[in-house]
């Protein structure tokens, strides 16, 4: 295949080796590179290594957006799960024996979050398949890819394997729903949006109806708004009817009485005018 290649191909790929004896120990002390290379082209950044884990061609969906090839910008291990989640894949204990199109997953020391994650193809003779960021897809040994970088004992580009995840559509099932618009979306949203389009109705006490939850008003009936009229007018008659007696009860005002002179003034009270006496001629 490597002979059908173009001389920018050809080119390409060798830059490509080089970049992986640089960032691999694994890879600088072997005499040929401990990988194959899927595929011609080593240039392609329309998938990276987290979409390329989990994806494959016989369960693309054209209805399902995430059965798809592309990318996934998980930066930390929630984003990563959510991500997974909606492309049927969950993690389970990393002691588990391996199958075919199960992902293991990377963390590097340095990083709280995944680095890099790779499908397993054969699990009986630990080959795995990973896309090197934007570059291309190789085939690799199960732990060729946690060694150091090149020169460097103590720091990794990957790190190490931590994280098991396997697909499980059954599981997927009961959190996902797909939309008549297309759109996935959880189960217990998809219900709270299915209750939301009823309107929960009681009646008022005044009889007529309306709605418990929401903006949209429910039209009363035209006898429970009768009702409420009269309620409102009884309401209003036994208020006028309170206020009369309470009225009727009340003591008369007294008087303001003159102020005493030289008393201090009471704060609050109203000046109380007074009539001098006309002066004498």
């Amino acid at each position: 295949m490597a002979a059908n290649l173009s001389a920018a191909e050809m080119q390409a790929r060798e830059a490509f080796h080089t970049m992986m004896r640089n960032t691999f120990q694994s890879c600088n002390d072997a005499a040929e590179p401990p990988y194959v290379i899927v595929g011609d082209h080593v240039t392609d950044n329309t998938c990276n290594c987290f979409g390329y884990a989990v994806y494959n061609a016989e369960w693309e969906d054209p209805n399902d957006r995430y059965t798809l090839r592309g990318r996934i910008n998980a930066q930390t291990w929630a984003q990563l799960d959510e991500d997974f989640d909606r492309r049927k894949f969950y993690e389970i204990p990393f002691d588990t024996i391996r199958q075919a199109n199960d992902v293991e997953v990377y963390q590097a020391p340095h990083y709280s979050g995944p680095t890099h994650a790779h499908k397993i193809l054969d699990q009986a003779n630990g080959i795995c398949a990973s896309k090197q960021e934007d570059s291309g897809v190789i085939e690799h040994d199960r732990m060729l890819l946690t060694s150091n970088i090149t020169g460097h004992a103590s720091q990794f580009k990957y790190g190490a394997l931590t994280r098991l995840y396997r697909r499980n559509e059954a599981e997927h099932n009961k959190r996902w729903v797909l939309t008549k618009s297309k759109r996935k979306v959880r189960a217990k949203d998809a219900e709270k949006t299915k209750s939301g389009k009823g309107f929960q109705l009681k009646k008022t006490l005044a009889g007529g109806v309306t709605k418990n939850s929401g903006t949209k008003r429910v039209k009363s009936t035209p006898q429970g708004a009768k009702k409420e009229k009269a309620d409102i007018a009884a309401a209003q008659k036994l208020l006028l009817t309170k206020f009369a007696l309470w009225k009727s009860h009340s003591p008369p005002r007294k008087a303001a009485a003159a102020p005493v002179k030289g008393a201090a003034p009471v704060k609050g009270a109203a000046p109380v005018k007074t009539t001098k006496p006309p002066a004498k001629r």
